[in-house]
């Protein structure tokens, strides 16, 4: 199969990366990989030694929270807390602290910045502390069909697609003009974390949506998890009608 000579040029591989890089600078500046849940996980992390962290909303306290050896150890928050008396082990109790943790994200006021303090203490260990890693599993939702009903309805309406694949890219149409694109695209492309960019509104996720326009009537739709990576060029009614789908996908 020729490539069709009426169709505009395909973009220079190079500018993708420029573009993908445009793509995450923006979402840094607006704070989109920010958030409450995402700064909570990142401080537990971070806490070897016993500490009590406070968070204030407007100079009023809201939360108190103590850490230790990487770990939550106990959650206080408008007459809960956490653990309760019925948890005995960190995976048992872990459901429950992230339920209360999404219940309390919820009720934060939009937009009002809040403060973090913290202050050394002495806190005992738990038999239901919570590690970072074992939080957001249980903040994770249950995993969906995942991504392969969406990229099987998509790719006979796609003007062009590959998938990442152990040896390499495999092309729908291998002479399609944007094999090119695709492949710089998926050399590019990143296994996907997380469905949403905002942790704190949506809980994590393990694929990534980005769209991409390359020219008035071709998009660049990269669709990543860590199980897959997929490139296609959609037309932009297409890529609409993706960017709406993608929102209620369980994945």
């Amino acid at each position: 199969m020729q490539p069709d000579p009426s169709l505009p040029a395909p973009p220079v591989p190079d500018l993708l990366q420029d573009r993908l890089q445009q793509v995450a600078a923006r979402e840094a500046a607006l704070g989109l990989t920010t958030g409450f849940l995402t700064a909570l996980l990142a401080r537990i992390d971070e806490t070897m030694l016993p500490r009590v962290v406070t968070l204030e909303v407007e100079g009023h306290r809201l939360a108190r929270v103590e850490l230790a050896r990487r770990a939550l150890v106990a959650l206080d928050w408008h007459g809960h807390h956490w653990p309760s008396a019925s948890a005995t082990t960190a995976r048992a109790a872990a459901p429950e602290l992230a339920a209360l943790l999404r219940a309390l994200a919820r009720s934060l006021p939009e937009g009002t910045p809040l403060s973090w303090h913290s202050t050394p203490a002495t806190i005992r260990p738990s038999a239901t502390q919570c590690t970072a890693a074992l939080l957001k599993a249980a903040l994770a939702p249950p995993r969906g069909p995942g991504l392969q009903p969406l990229l099987d309805r998509l790719r006979p309406i796609a003007i062009a697609s590959a998938r990442q694949t152990s040896t390499g890219p495999q092309h729908q149409d291998p002479a399609s003009p944007w094999s090119a694109v695709l492949e710089a695209t998926l050399a590019q492309a990143h296994p996907g974390t997380h469905k949403d960019t905002t942790l704190g509104s949506t809980p994590p996720s393990r694929a990534c949506l980005r769209l991409l326009p390359l020219t008035a009537d071709h998009m660049l739709a990269l669709i990543s998890a860590p199980d897959q990576q997929e490139a296609l060029i959609l037309s932009p009614d297409v890529a609409r009608r993706l960017e709406l789908d993608w929102q209620s996908l369980p994945l």
